[in-house]
């Protein structure tokens, strides 16, 4: 079908009028459907590298990797992001630590997510008088590339960023009942189910509180079309929502009050710092989306400071008039225009004034994401093509980003891997070189973790927690000397922490200071009767004294508090060879 003539009047009565378009013919109800299939089987082939990857990152912090997990009540699973906490508790209960199952949930909901985009691009493009085969060939465009991009793996491969795809699952299906309502007034059941579904979003991640501006927006844009008589009309879902939003900010406002990683309380980086970052942060996002190449789970991307810094002031001006030609040509490229300001609203909450720690972080676009390809659709709508000729090269488009993110996916097996090609793409960045430290030290390489330290110490002021690092790997490579230098370095700095002392009275004990090294694990106790490590170590040393009947009870303890514990765990099995009996 062509494309329809794009001459507007303000008014635009019949193109920007939020009609219900007629179903789906049957012998296109096929169609969908196999396309839907070979989404899913795209998809997860696309991600099949990651599918038995192994928890990575700050997985290895969540409550399903969480030792005592199967004795937490489901009101603890939930937490302050409930739906979310539902979905773990779930997962942890069908197939507990194996990664198998929480990686094909994450990529089933991406591909429900890639279906409902489909449907929101497909309706929107309708209301821009873009219709027939053409919007067809377009939305599935759009679905191909959402599902497809490589920028999406972080979302989508690593399991704590659930987060991202199960809230982006419900604010879709929110955003399609509010597109596909019945009429241009929205009923009370309609609204109904757009504010459960805003609601299950909020409860998954908080950066749903942006999807009543896009609602907003949309009114405005194509209800009629630049006039506010839409969003007067649809009063039935914006009171309520007025409601469910303040409460919504309300509930936001006290989780980064009380978290250390978000909030105005965030040291050395205030809100207008971090506002000078992220609007050069946003056109990172935008590179990104355009040439998926360099990605990082721990991007070396540094603060503006001042307004000047690394070139925030340009940024900024860049920003403003993309805002001003947005506003413009808001008549005359409508969608491109409305995409602009649908990108700038959903990345907000994380991509504006409020601090967090991570300046950059690739899942932050996930949700945005649509609004860049609306952006897209806007030029390519307008081809003087055939729509088959559109939809030869736009297929074939899809093969590069494809193939790009199964590469990308294979980084997510493993820590090791993970953190490895962090370091080769920000080798300047000191928590690259940490996290791959950390994660040698898991596999007991530890001469290769000593090293990252190593480097991690020369990029940076090292704080206690780095020198306990280097203190541990110096301990396993049996170099006591430098452990013990950086262990004294680090008990000067933070005195009341508990795994300074404790790895001091191993190290301590390891040279045969018996006496001074069980001094130091009873104030690692006194400090912190709950670091299971404590009672390793000093299983250890009493084993190495001959005192087994009071090391076995050492170890009992450590594994009561952490059964996943190996040096525990080893220690006992060697004191009761016949399981205790």
């Amino acid at each position: 079908m062509a494309q329809k003539s794009y001459r507007r009047s303000p008014q635009r009565p019949k193109a920007q009028a939020v009609a219900v378009a007629d179903p789906p013919a049957a012998n296109n109800f096929k169609l969908y459907a196999l396309a839907c299939l070979a989404a899913f089987f795209a998809a997860f082939q696309v991600y099949a590298p990651a599918l038995h990857g192994q928890f990575v990152f700050d997985d290895l912090f969540l409550l399903y990797t969480n030792p005592h997990a199967a004795s937490l009540s489901l009101a603890q699973w939930c937490g302050l992001r409930p739906v979310l906490g539902l979905s773990f508790w779930a997962n942890f209960q069908a197939a507990g630590l194996d990664t198998f199952p929480y990686h094909v949930v994450n990529v089933l909901l991406h591909c429900l997510s890639t279906i409902l985009l489909f449907l929101i691009v497909r309706k929107i493009l309708e209301m821009a008088g873009t219709e027939g085969l053409l919007a067809d060939i377009l939305s599935g465009f759009s679905a191909a590339i959402f599902l497809l991009h490589p920028i999406q793996t972080e979302a989508v491969a690593y399991i704590a960023s659930r987060s991202e795809t199960l809230s982006v699952l419900f604010i879709f299906a929110a955003f399609y009942v509010f597109l596909r309502r019945r009429s241009r007034e929205i009923n009370w059941a309609e609204s109904a189910a757009v504010l459960f579904l805003f609601a299950c979003a909020a409860g998954t991640k908080e950066h749903a509180v942006a999807l009543p501006a896009v609602f907003l927006l949309t009114d405005y844009f194509w209800n009629p079309g630049f006039t506010v008589s839409g969003i007067r009309a649809n009063w039935r879902l914006y009171v309520p929502t007025a409601f469910v939003g303040t409460a919504a900010v309300i509930f936001v406002w006290s989780y980064v009050s009380r978290d250390a990683t978000i909030g105005f309380h965030i040291g050395g980086l205030t809100w207008y710092q971090y506002f000078f970052t992220q609007s050069r942060a946003l056109f990172g996002y935008i590179w990104y989306f355009l040439v998926p190449i360099g990605l990082n789970v721990d991007h070396e991307f540094a603060a503006s400071r001042t307004i000047t810094d690394h070139g925030a002031i340009i940024a900024m001006l860049c920003l403003a008039a993309l805002v001003a030609a947005a506003i413009y040509f808001r008549r005359r490229f409508p969608l491109a225009c409305y995409g602009f300001f649908v990108f700038l609203v959903l990345i907000a909450p994380t991509s504006s004034v409020v601090p967090i720690r991570d300046v950059f972080v690739e899942r932050r676009l996930y949700l945005p994401f649509i609004g860049l390809m609306l952006i897209a659709l806007e030029p390519l709508r307008r081809l003087r093509m055939p729509p088959k000729t559109i939809a030869i090269l736009l297929a074939c488009l899809c093969v590069v980003p494809a193939f790009l993110t199964w590469r990308r996916t294979a980084v997510w097996t493993s820590s090791t891997r993970l953190w490895e090609d962090s370091v080769q793409t920000a080798p300047n960045k000191p928590r690259p070189h940490i996290g791959l430290g950390n994660a040698y030290m898991h596999e007991q390489r530890c001469h290769e973790a000593a090293k990252e330290y190593e480097a991690a110490y020369a990029l940076t002021s090292p704080d206690f927690t780095l020198k306990y690092n280097l203190a541990a790997a110096y301990e396993c490579i049996k170099q006591p000397a430098r452990a013990i230098a950086f262990l004294k370095d680090a008990i000067s700095e933070n005195p009341s922490a508990a795994p300074n002392h404790a790895l001091m009275g191993m190290v301590q004990a390891e040279t045969g200071k018996w006496e001074e090294g069980l001094a130091e694990l009873k104030q690692a106790e006194q400090l912190d009767p709950n670091y299971a490590r404590t009672y390793a170590y000093r299983g250890v040393i009493l084993a190495t004294l001959r005192q087994n009947e009071l090391a076995s009870r050492e170890f009992e303890k450590c594994l009561q508090l952490d059964p996943n514990n190996q040096i525990a765990r080893r220690g006992w099995n060697a004191l009761n060879p016949d399981g205790g009996q």
